[in-house]
């Protein structure tokens, strides 16, 4: 080869674009992940019966792609990148369609419902916090996997012809209304009391307090708004009680999120601001009301699937 053809060649290579890269999946959240099914495989069934069976499908959301992890039917649209010796688990990629700083769970592929979850840092911040929300969707993944669950939602009749879900989230709840908003604060408050009590006879006393001011409570709403915000309670507020199980099962790993946790719980039943946080206000006061349950009635667990958007109390 002459020296004219080869200084062609090189030119010609540098002047070529770089082959495109093979994705990969981020290393903090390959990491997180091993974590989050790590916990879930060691401690899921102990705290619900069952949950341990339920795919762990997730679609991790970053700034260019999305990445399907352990997916629970053949997804169309995605590349395979293979297996994932570490995940023990297929990976699928596709061009980023969804924000970046979703963390949710629902059917975006298709039934049955997927972990969405963008980044740590645009999300959590934390690696610990991150993995708790995924076990919080992931336990979702239960709720609406049971295949009642439709049907159960649309038996409470508030969607008022929506057909998209978003009712769960834009239901017209009282949260402004003033009457309201005061039963809300004092049941919150009697509920942070009771989680506060120290000694076994102040607990009593102050939970005692808890089923007078949910009946007054309730009392200042409809019956279609009462269905709404058990609805939530038992959703969410549950989802939040069991991301602290996870938490507290996870020993001393988990210890301080699991106590930052709670802490969050506590402080937020003490400082109830229905008209702010709006229908977040559920998520508190249903974790509150199943902990305090797990002291006063431990067999609601056992019911709590088998009655749909029931009242816990």
């Amino acid at each position: 080869m002459s020296a004219t053809v080869l200084l062609s060649l090189l030119v010609l290579q540098a002047a070529a674009p770089a082959a495109a890269q093979r994705p990969t999946l981020p290393a903090a959240e390959r990491a997180a992940l091993v974590d989050a099914f790590r916990l879930a495989d060691a401690v899921a069934d102990s705290i619900w019966p069952g949950w341990g069976r339920v795919p762990f499908e997730v679609l991790l959301v970053t700034a260019e792609q999305e990445f399907l992890i352990r997916p629970a039917r053949s997804p169309a649209g995605f590349d395979s990148l293979g297996r994932d010796s570490v995940l023990d688990a297929e990976i699928w990629v596709r061009p980023r369609t969804l924000a970046p700083n979703l963390l949710a769970a629902f059917p975006v592929l298709g039934p049955p419902a997927t972990v969405v979850a963008g980044d740590i840092a645009s999300t959590r911040g934390s690696a610990a916090d991150w993995v708790l929300t995924l076990l919080h969707e992931h336990f979702h993944q239960l709720q609406m996997g049971d295949s009642d669950y439709v049907a159960a939602a649309a038996a409470l009749d508030l969607a008022r012809g929506d057909t998209t879900g978003m009712w769960m989230l834009d239901y017209p709840f009282p949260y402004d209304s003033e009457p309201v908003r005061r039963a809300f604060d004092r049941l919150s408050v009697a509920v942070a009391g009771a989680l506060t009590a120290g000694e076994a006879d102040a607990f009593m006393t102050r939970v005692a307090r808890v089923p007078v001011a949910l009946a007054d409570f309730l009392g200042q709403l409809s019956p279609a708004d009462q269905r709404y915000f058990w609805f939530q309670v038992w959703q969410e507020g549950v989802s939040r009680y069991t991301e602290l199980r996870v938490a507290l099962a996870a020993g001393e790993a988990y210890a301080e999120a699991a106590r930052r946790l709670r802490a969050s719980i506590e402080r937020e039943l003490a400082e109830p601001d229905l008209a702010g946080r709006r229908r977040v206000s559920f998520y508190a006061l249903g974790a509150g009301l199943a902990l305090v349950l797990d002291q006063t009635d431990p067999s609601w667990r056992e019911r709590y699937r088998t009655h749909k958007f029931a009242p816990l109390f």
